[in-house]
This record gives structure tokens, sequence and C-alpha cells, in this order.
């Protein structure tokens, strides 16, 4: 399962997105009655955790928490479901990129975010934040949501001039039964708390401070707080203050600064107590094309990307299409449920490449100390299209398959219910769990690859492209293999050859400056 043109449930599968530690993002379409298509994004568990009850708990918990959020600046989920004994979400597709994209490429050219953007796109955040944050339940009462990986890899900014804060697959509340232990770090090491490795449960507090360097990152396209070792960084986090703002961009406001040193603060006790609060102490700087001028930046810098999301949904649309007219040709019409996603109302103008066209999907990991989410392998996935040549430079792992010719019925799965089978050996196959776990192998036979490059690089395993750096903990079976390295707009590239260990963490660096 997860090919283009796979029919999941009342969607159809089309090009692949992004690979995340959970789960890989597919471009999708909805169906429904009459000639109804919807383009949404579908993100799978990924088929290797699909017999794991606490990573099928976890992927639930995403689902039941991210659904209840509905603000323009938080991604919305739409439906889950099971289909093939695979757990699926579908949710927003964002016509964009994600602040780590638009930043990577802002620091390739040599460029800044203007000042007014910063404010724009940093009070998008709060905002999405603040509506996590005062999530209640059914009785009026607040949950307690905590995001727990606010960072620039889960900030969308849209063609359209939106923000929307992404995946919430780590998230947490009050009244959340998760298979997550007491005592482990979750969420990318560079933007977490210093109370948090001293086991402080993760609560707004921290999302706030991840929310500040996020900004600050935005606003000087410098993490502040990341070394060159997740221990490193660790001691930064303790030991160094957030630098001055205005010592690296002085265009800034002074309250702008005042308002990151507050959602900085080491001391819990006098940081920012709200997403609210903060939000409001940074100085609206941007008039009522904010969203337009976010939108042409998104367009300009991002465009291969976008055309990439595009292109997939023409396909997955085309696919869609064929798939019904053969459907209608081999069995009669039969009445269609209205799903839940036909019945919401057009609030606004689809969009991401989140994945984004992006869903942005990717982590960070602290050795020892942090147990972070883990970008997807395509080996562990159905088999692929293979990636042409020329892919765009984005902070997700994208393939982009080859044209799909117009479908046939007998080329094109249906929909509809097809006639009983005649009764004879195939009627009585044996279910798909049985030989699953006959065959499963047993032990760790999964290594996992840290990749990093100066300024950024697109990143191929095996022949295959799974993402852009950074990328943290990337599983992939055991043994050597060769990765490649590529920086479209330095024009540098690398090969590396290096041994992948099960259960264990192989880390590679380059310079492609």
């Amino acid at each position: 399962m997860g090919a283009a043109g796979q029919p999941l449930g009342r969607y159809l599968l089309g090009d692949r997105l992004a690979v995340g530690g959970m789960g890989e993002v597919y471009v999708g379409v909805q169906k429904g009655l009459g000639d109804f298509e919807k383009p949404l994004a579908i993100k799978l568990l990924l088929p290797h955790l699909a017999e794991e009850p606490g990573a099928i708990a976890e992927f639930l918990n995403e689902a039941r928490l991210a659904s209840r959020l509905s603000h323009p600046h938080v991604v919305q989920i739409y439906d889950v479901g099971q289909e093939g004994g695979r757990y699926y979400l579908a949710m927003e597709l964002v016509r964009g990129i994600s602040l780590a994209g638009l930043l990577a490429r802002l620091e390739t050219r040599g460029e800044q975010l203007p000042a007014s953007l910063v404010a724009f796109i940093a009070h998008g955040l709060l905002d999405g934040l603040q509506h996590a944050h005062e999530l209640k339940d059914a009785q009026g009462r607040t949950v307690g949501l905590v995001h727990r990986d606010v960072s620039p890899h889960n900030l969308l900014l849209s063609t359209s001039g939106e923000v929307k804060l992404a995946d919430f697959g780590i998230a947490r509340a009050q009244d959340t039964k998760s298979s997550t232990r007491t005592g482990t770090v979750r969420g990318k090491p560079a933007y977490l708390a210093p109370e948090v490795f001293d086991g402080v449960p993760a609560n707004p507090g921290t999302d706030l401070f991840a929310a500040t360097v996020t900004i600050f990152q935005l606003a000087t396209l410098r993490s502040p707080f990341r070394r060159e070792t997740d221990a490193a960084t660790m001691k930064a986090i303790f030991t160094e203050p957030l630098p001055l703002l205005r010592s690296l961009r002085p265009d800034l406001s002074p309250e702008l600064e005042r308002a990151l040193q507050w959602g900085a603060e080491r001391d819990p006790t006098r940081r920012a107590p709200t997403a609210l609060a903060l939000r409001d102490a940074i100085p609206v700087t941007y008039g009522a094309t904010g969203a337009r001028e976010l939108g042409a930046l998104v367009a300009s810098l991002g465009a291969a990307t976008v055309q990439q999301v595009e292109s997939g949904v023409a396909r997955t649309t085309q696919l869609a299409r064929g798939t019904r007219e053969a459907s209608v040709s081999i069995a009669a019409p039969m009445p269609v449920a209205p799903t839940s996603v036909a019945q919401l109302p057009a609030r606004r103008a689809p969009v991401t490449a989140l994945v984004l066209g992006t869903v942005a999907l990717a982590a960070m990991g602290l050795a020892g100390l942090a147990l972070v989410k883990l970008t997807a392998k395509p080996e562990l996935t159905a088999p692929q299209p293979a990636p042409v040549a020329s892919r765009p430079a984005e902070a997700v792992a994208a393939l982009e398959p080859p044209t799909v010719p117009a479908p046939t019925p007998a080329a094109t799965p249906s929909l509809t219910p097809s006639p009983a089978p005649t009764p004879g050996p195939v009627a009585t196959r044996p279910s798909a769990a049985a030989p699953a776990r006959a065959v499963r192998p047993s032990g760790p036979r999964i290594g996992f690859l840290t990749v990093d490059a100066q300024p950024w690089a697109s990143v191929s395993v095996r022949g295959r492209a799974i993402g852009d750096t950074p990328l943290y903990k990337f599983p992939l079976d055991e043994g050597d293999v060769t990765v490649e390295l590529k920086n479209p707009d330095t024009g540098k590239s690398a090969t590396r050859r290096v041994k992948v260990v099960p259960g264990r963490e192989t880390s590679l660096k380059v310079n492609l400056q």
C-alpha cells in the first residue's frame, strides 16, 4: 500500500510528499457523490509500526488531539481511519514550504527575512499555539494540550501567506493515555527548555521557550543554542543567555528584543506566562498586505516545491477520475454516504507543500537523552516510483513518480464491490495478519542515520531521495549505504559511504559551501 493510484477507503493516494518518525505523507484526493473531489494530505502510519501497540496509540492520539483544533494557524485534521492494516490521517494540504525550508533558502542567498514578516510569522505561530493551549473538552475544561515539538520544521508557510502550526505527533494532554515513558525527553534538543532536561513535564511554558527560539531563528537565520553535538547544545541552553537580537539585526525593534528575552527566560517562573502575552509583547510592524508579501516570498523561494505538489494533485485527480469511470463501467452505481470532509464548509483556500506541499516532518535527536520522531525510510514502505533526476530542494523527502498514463478499467482498481469470487483455493487464503507475524524478523535490524550539511543539502540514500538536511535518526536497513548530498544553490555535491548498525545512530556531516 502507498503507491500512486492506490485506493484508501474513500481516498485515492498520489505522490509521496514526506516521511516522518511515525508516518509518511502523500497527496490524496477524497472522492464523493457526483464529481466531488477534494485534494488533501494523507498521513499513513509506517508499515513496520502497524503491529506496535504503542506506535498505534501515539498515532491515534495525534488524530484525537489535533482533530479538536480548528484555527487558521493550525493545520486541520479531517479524518482518521484504517484500511488494509494501515492507519491513516486525512489532513489539510498546505501549498508552500516549511519555515526551515524558507530560512535555508534565505541563508543561501545571503538575505534576511524582512522585519515586517518576522512579526507577521511570529504572531501567526503564537496565535496557533495559544489556541492549542486553550483547547477544552466536552465539559468545557482545559485539557492542557502541549505541542512539545515547536520548531521551524513544524511551521508551514503557504503561497496564500498563511502561517500554520503542524505535526502534533508527540503532543500531550493531561487526559492522554500515552505510551511515552516517564522521564523521556521528546522534541528537538536546540528548542527544548532547560527544565525539560531536568525531568520537568512538558507544559505551555516549554512550548513558549521553543517558540521564542524559533522566532529568534526566523529573525536572524541562526539557531541560538544549536552546537556541533547534542551535549554541547544542552550545555548552551543551560549556561548561555539568548543573544541580544539587535546585535545581529539592528533594524528590528527593541520591543521585539525584550519580548524574546522574556520568552527565553531559563527560569520558567520568569518566562512569559502565555502565548497570547508573548504575542502582545511583539509589536505589529506589518500592514494589511502582510499575508500577500509572505505568499509572494514563499511562491518565489519555494516555487519548485509548490510546483511538485501541484503536479501531484493534478496527477492524483486524474487518477481519481479514471477510477470513477472504471468503477461505473464495471458495476452499477451504488449510494455513497456523505463523508465528514465533504460536509465541511469551505473556510479558506486549501494550503501546504506540508508537506507542506509540505506536512513538515523533520526531527532532531538527543543521544542518550532525547527520544525523537524518526524520519521513515523508503526501504520499509511499499515500493515507490523512482525519483526524477531533478527534484526540488525542500525540508521534506519528496519522490516524483513518472507521468501516469490515463487509467483504464483493466488497470485501475475499482472502489465499488466486485462480484463475489468463484469458490476455490483463493477464497480460503489466510488473513494478512497471520503471515505478517510469521515472517516478522526477530531482533532489531534497523539503524539510524543523522545527516547535516552546511549550508544545507538534499540527501539521497541507495538512490532514493529522503529529504533535506538536517535529517535526524532516519531509519534504514542495516548494512553499508551510499549517501549522496547535493546543494542546488551552490552546485556542490558529495558522496559518502557509511555503515548502518542495527539499533545505533550513524552521523555524517559535510560542508557544501
